[in-house]
């Protein structure tokens, strides 16, 4: 598909994205095939949030995501690219550091809590440096050009105050793709908007889908970075419940897993941000697309534009 460059700048972060020329006559997929990736992607996401961690979203902090999304921008990297990195590494943090514990609490050192707390202090001056071996990884999978090379990674670690040698960049990297057991591919949200766009603008024409897509990755985008607070202002909404069978995780995961639910609640509220009169249509088809609820969909994008209009302190309204 062809794209066309631009820049989106919010809370500070600014991001590097490629966008989508939709409906396009000569490379467009056609809206069966679109629907079925869709239903493919969203059992995928589905099984993904059955076999999560209990402890998935430990490490999707504040300062760990903008640190990331900071670190994708001066390395002018494709947006998907910070989405990826994000979830590399949580699940990353999460196994190594499991890995670390059952270590420590399995050998014979009669001094395992100060053991564990020298691991510790190593691992916290190893964040950054995993961070860009997490940013790495995520730039050859978005198959693009302008991967991260060794030498790259290695000139933003010493332009931060790091100082690594290409070696030791290239065993944190090889760490981070064994500890994931080299398990890495999990669609980005920003390609579950992307579809649904799609989906839209193919069934209907007059839907301005070139404008909601820069808006839906700047909701994406706060979504990310405020993902700690986001979710619970979610669930204290009356119909802020899920359907999905959630294992182990508690409803909170799920809302921050669910995909398909993240990504048709941006496009509601970049919809509703840039064109009001079309949201009820828009809503009718994503429902059309989806399993999801509309009181869902409502109170999820309802808590998005509840937090830019605060920021302008504008009155926000009640609902969507």
């Amino acid at each position: 598909m062809a794209v066309k460059p631009a820049e989106n700048h919010i809370l500070s972060v600014r991001t590097r994205c490629s966008f989508p020329l939709f409906k396009h006559s000569e490379s467009k997929v056609t809206h069966d095939v679109l629907q079925e990736w869709l239903k493919v992607l969203g059992s995928e996401n589905a099984e993904l949030i059955k076999r999560a961690s209990v402890h998935s979203g430990l490490f999707q902090r504040f300062e760990a995501i903008r640190y990331i999304f900071l670190a994708c921008d001066k390395l002018r990297m494709p947006c998907e690219v910070k989405y990826v990195a994000t979830d590399l590494f949580d699940r990353f943090m999460i196994k190594h550091s499991q890995d670390l514990y059952d270590h420590v609490k399995n050998s014979d050192s009669d001094h395992k809590q100060r053991e564990f707390q020298r691991i510790q202090k190593r691992v916290k001056k190893q964040l950054i440096l995993r961070i860009i071996s997490c940013c790495q990884i995520a730039s050859k999978l978005a198959a693009h050009y302008t991967v991260i090379s060794t030498m790259k990674a290695r000139r933003y670690l010493l332009e931060a105050g790091y100082r690594y040698n290409p070696e030791s960049i290239l065993q944190s990297e090889m760490r981070v793709l064994k500890t994931l057991d080299f398990k890495l591919a999990t669609a980005s949200p920003l390609l579950f908007v992307e579809i649904l766009l799609e989906i839209l603008a193919q069934s209907d024409e007059n839907l301005k889908v070139e404008q909601y897509h820069p808006k839906a990755i700047r909701f994406l985008d706060l979504l990310f970075l405020r993902c700690e607070d986001i979710p619970h202002k979610f669930l204290l909404k009356p119909a802020g419940q899920l359907k999905e069978s959630s294992g182990n995780l508690n409803e909170l995961q799920v809302v921050k897993m669910n995909k398909v639910l993240i990504s048709s609640s941006v496009i509601i509220a970049a919809v509703y941000s840039v064109d009001q009169e079309s949201t009820d249509k828009v809503i009718k088809l994503l429902l059309k697309m989806t399993d999801l609820s509309e009181s869902n969909i409502l109170d999820l994008s309802t808590c998005l534009l509840e937090i830019v209009l605060e920021k302008y302190k504008i009155a926000s309204p009640s609902s969507v």
